[in-house]
């Protein structure tokens, strides 16, 4: 009854609101023509079948909404057509890849089962997606990153799950934000073209065996989301292990995997018991995360890991202390570890840029500072030290240094600075003592939230009053939580657009970023460091 009435709303197909009669979609692609009126063209019997048909066909079809072309093949240019489709069946597509000139803005299913793809179609195009069904695309080598695809519900992946490892070709899996899984197949270690493997916000509690065979793996992220984990007291810890799985979250098998580059697996529940001893036979390691975990320490072979630069310990409740840190590291983090008591000295890592270790309640020293030629940043927020990390002889040592931003947990300037003064503000006249070499400038303020407000980032204002030069001197984002803290930060002499000669009058005022009032500072210090000071007598500061 209904084809009927569609039949007679004109005797050419191509004005018709929806076409599914094979004789009349082939008369159509003969004459080229479709017509706007057309809403819906089905074609599911495989008489099309390793035929090519020109886009041309569809380009006047500007109201097309549903399309299924079965075994069809297309060729010619995709731009300009399809923009209203909302369901495309294509299976038994022929193509490794959906054409990059086709813009499926507000497709909402896409069913491409058995089809020839090498890689999942791109998501960039598809922001209404909520359905991609890819079931029996045995040709998959990679699969696409799913997060173009911001209101995707389903990914029908039937006959993979099971036969997924018999894709011998593939070389990159996201399963990221599959909420509903729980396990990786036994097999996977028969992936051996594998470099990449990302899983998480899943559901998977530990990783098969097999994967000790992915030895083209470079990349492996599994996690359980981000969540702060509380610490446990040692006899928790104890009857945790005990109580612990029959096999490893993390298999030992993981250390013959010679090409992986990242490991990151937080919030993956791992105890003591599940991280190898023989960590450091991850040679080619370049990042390792392992926050939001339960261990208390971890194995002294870290240090063998020559290639590691990233280690992110971030909110690991029970980490004590850690052991020598690998010599090329580059950034640490163990913010909110508030049962870590000890680090090593850093003078091993010569090479850090990055540390993080705010909210590490129970750290009480840092070690090695002076050695850190390379460091940018340091947050040691909410750590009570007993000592000041941060002398003159660290500015002294890494003079070279491109700038440094540094924040504490205190309340005081340091006496060895040579201007200090309660409030935001410093006038001086740098010192005539052209023997001596300018270094550059320290800058020391105690901050804190103005009222209600958690400041974002400290800024000081350097002016060279003498030439009529301002130099703006940035810190970072960082919320506070605490009623003070402290900010350094370091412009070496390179940053200065003029020579710095002696005699010049100097303002140095510190505000935050993108506001106009000062006073962000309760007190405040500047440094000017020399290479040497003056025998018998201190730089003579003035205030103006």
């Amino acid at each position: 009854m209904g084809r009927e009435v569609v039949r007679r709303e004109s005797k050419d197909p191509g004005e018709r609101s929806r076409l599914w009669d094979p004789d009349d979609i082939r008369d159509l692609i003969t004459r080229h023509k479709g017509g706007e009126k057309v809403e819906a063209l089905k074609l599911v019997e495989p008489v099309f079948k390793d035929t090519c048909v020109s886009t041309k066909v569809f380009s006047e079809m500007k109201n097309l909404r549903l399309l299924q072309i079965d075994h069809l093949t297309l060729q010619g240019s995709f731009k300009d057509i399809f923009k209203e489709l909302r369901v495309l069946s294509w299976n038994d597509c022929h193509l490794e890849h959906l054409p990059s000139d086709l813009h499926l803005d507000k497709l909402v299913i896409l069913e491409v089962k058995h089809s020839s793809f090498k890689e999942s179609p791109s998501t960039k195009h598809l922001r209404c997606l909520k359905i991609l069904d890819l079931s029996y695309c045995e040709s998959l080598v990679r699969t696409s990153d799913f997060t173009g695809s911001p209101m995707l519900e389903k990914l029908v992946l039937e006959g993979l799950p099971d036969s997924i490892c018999k894709l011998k070709s593939l070389e990159k899996l996201y399963l990221n934000d599959c909420t509903n899984l729980q396990q990786l197949p036994a097999d996977m270690g028969n992936l051996r073209h594998l470099t990449a493997l990302y899983a998480m916000g899943t559901s998977i509690k530990q990783l098969p065996v097999s994967c000790g065979l992915l030895k083209n793996l470079q990349l492996l992220e599994v996690g359980n989301g981000c969540k702060i984990l509380q610490p446990k007291s040692r006899l928790s810890i104890i009857s945790s292990f005990l109580a612990s799985k029959d096999h490893d979250i993390l298999p030992s098998s993981i250390i013959n995997l010679p090409s992986l580059e990242v490991l990151k697996v937080p919030f993956f529940n791992l105890y003591q018991r599940d991280i190898p001893n023989c960590l450091g036979r991850l040679f080619s390691l370049e990042v390792l995360d392992l926050s939001g975990n339960n261990f208390h320490s971890l194995p002294l072979t870290l240090s063998h890991l020559s290639k590691l630069k990233t280690l992110s310990l971030y909110g690991c409740p029970n980490l004590l202390m850690l052991p020598n840190l690998p010599c090329n590291l580059e950034e640490l983090c163990t913010r909110n570890c508030r049962s870590l008591e000890m680090l090593p000295d850093l003078s091993s890592a010569n090479r850090l840029q990055l540390l993080d270790f705010c909210d590490c309640s129970k750290l009480v020293e840092i070690r090695g500072l002076e050695n850190l030629k390379y460091l940018k940043y340091m947050n040691a927020i909410g750590c009570m030290l007993r000592k000041n990390p941060i002398a003159e002889g660290f500015f002294k040592a890494n003079s070279a240094l491109n700038g440094v931003n540094v924040f504490l947990h205190c309340d005081e300037i340091p006496s060895w600075l040579s201007y200090r003064v309660v409030g935001s503000s410093i006038s001086l006249i740098v010192p005539q003592y052209m023997e001596q070499e300018f270094l550059g400038m320290i800058v020391w303020a105690i901050c804190g939230p103005q009222g209600e407000h958690c400041v974002g980032t400290p800024i000081a204002i350097i002016t060279d009053l003498t030439n009529g030069i301002e130099y703006p001197l940035f810190g970072v984002d960082i919320a506070v939580r605490y009623e003070s803290y402290a900010w350094v930060s370091y412009m070496p002499r390179r940053h200065f657009k003029r020579p710095i000669k002696g005699g010049e009058k100097m303002m140095v005022s510190i505000k935050e970023h993108h506001s106009s009032k000062e006073g962000l500072g309760k007190k405040f210090g500047v440094h000017l460091l020399f290479a040497t000071s003056p025998k018998g007598k201190s730089l003579p500061l003035s205030r103006l």
